[in-house]
């Protein structure tokens, strides 16, 4: 037996929009549909046991994680910002009921995701050597593969998998079981299989990985370093699946999903629209808005309700030198776009960046302002540095941290505060963004 696991978050802040481990659930699927028997259990998922009260949670399946408050870790005691750090997800006592399920797995394969949630990657390694003392642990994730030294330092009793991960399980699961899976030819064409997750409101939908463009502070290329396209016929059978089982909301992964639109999404919305399949679809990674245009309103509109995502950044990208995929421009076509169709824009979102290296408190309240009077709700995301990217060496000139420490990294403390951007200016921007 493989037990898969998402461990627990420690952090000051985390909520659940629509959030699941994609890496972790595609490996069990690969693994079940070559004969394994594999499961997963989701430290975050809050749902698997009858009967409690569950935290406030939209229809749609977003919604607030159980927390419990817990110490900050070394590294956060003495940062100076008046909040409270809090372990998330499942209680002890249902971890403890939910392992029981799997007395004896042979192997763990745990995955992890932000740099500055390893703590909470402890915390759960501790949990399970408790219930499986000698059980070969192996932990992958984006951390990993961010901060692969760090990881190698603070997981000595783990192994820590390459990022050619699949090569690495297949000889690994051969010595440990004595048999392997096929390696798959192409991971979008791993059919997902989302009956791990007992009860799930939605599913995730994603036509493609990776992302064409180059934006200095995005992880996208160290994670994903090509931009690779499913078949459309995959993301049908997934989408039909499950609408027939009676879901209604569909989450896009895509980091890019309107790049390949007339190729992928178009003809997927006007095949939806055609059966009559509406649907509730969410963007929580974002749209591009310079992609943006009438006819994929319109398809957007006849297949069903969509809650819109759009990533702006900063409308001072000649000063920011952030990326190159959008402008004022195209914000204010996309608003004429919005206000012409009739479309709800209550339902629309605008992420902008806040704590940029440098970046004064002005040029970020100017963006909210900007975005206010377009009559779109601005959602001001604080900057956190990613180890590799192009912005994180300009964020450590600056930074008041010790940035090679992963906690540190976390953007609930303002990594690159300065006397033009505190982290009170950052509260007081959150506010504004909400009036």
């Amino acid at each position: 037996m493989i037990l898969c696991i998402n461990p627990w978050v420690e952090d000051f802040s985390a909520y659940d929009l629509w959030a699941k481990p994609l890496g972790i659930i595609e490996i069990a699927s690969w693994l079940r549909r070559g004969g394994f028997d594999v499961d997963i259990v989701d430290f975050l998922y809050q749902y698997y046991l009858s009967g409690q009260k569950e935290p406030a949670q939209t229809k749609s399946g977003r919604g607030k994680y159980r927390k419990v408050e817990i110490s900050r870790p070394e590294p956060l005691k003495n940062v100076p910002i008046p909040r409270r750090f809090y372990r998330f997800g499942v209680s002890l006592e249902d971890a403890e009921r939910l392992l029981a399920r799997y007395p004896h797995p042979k192997l763990i394969l745990m995955t992890s995701v932000m740099t500055y949630w390893y703590t909470g990657v402890q915390t759960t390694i501790a949990f399970l050597r408790k219930c499986y003392p000698d059980v070969p642990i192996i932990l992958g994730g984006i951390y990993t593969q961010l901060c692969r030294n760090h990881a190698e330092t603070v997981f000595r009793s783990c192994e820590i998998a390459p990022k050619e991960t699949y090569p690495f399980l297949r000889e690994r699961l051969a010595r440990a079981i004595g048999a392997s899976p096929e390696l798959p030819l192409n991971r979008l064409e791993i059919p997902m299989d989302y009956t791990f997750y007992p009860g799930i409101p939605y599913i995730p939908l994603r036509f493609t990985r990776g992302c064409p463009f180059r934006c200095r502070y995005c992880a996208g290329p160290l994670l994903e370093p090509e931009y690779k396209e499913s078949r459309l016929r995959t993301v049908k059978e997934t989408f039909s699946r499950w609408y027939m089982d009676g879901i209604r909301d569909f989450v896009f992964y895509d980091d890019a999903l309107l790049f390949s639109k007339e190729t992928l999404l178009h003809p997927f919305l006007e095949w939806a629209a055609d059966k009559g399949m509406k649907a509730r679809f969410h963007t929580p990674n974002a749209l591009h808005i310079a992609n943006f245009d009438r006819k994929t309103l319109d398809l957007m509109m006849a297949s069903g309700q969509w809650e819109l995502r759009f990533g702006v950044e900063s409308l001072f990208k000649e000063k920011r030198t952030l990326d190159n995929k959008s402008s004022r421009k195209d914000l204010e076509r996309a608003t004429s776009l919005l206000s012409e169709a009739g479309f709800d824009t209550d339902r629309v979102r605008i992420y902008l960046l806040a704590g940029l290296p440098n970046q004064p408190r002005v040029e970020a309240e100017e963006d909210i302002k900007i975005v206010r009077q377009a009559g779109l709700r601005p959602v001001p995301n604080e900057f956190s540095p990613i180890p590799g990217t192009p912005l994180f060496e300009e964020a450590r000139k600056v930074s008041p941290f010790d940035l090679t420490e992963p906690l540190l990294q976390n953007k609930s403390i303002v990594p690159c505060r300065w006397e033009g951007m505190t982290w009170q200016d950052m509260q007081e921007l959150k506010e504004l963004s909400r009036m």
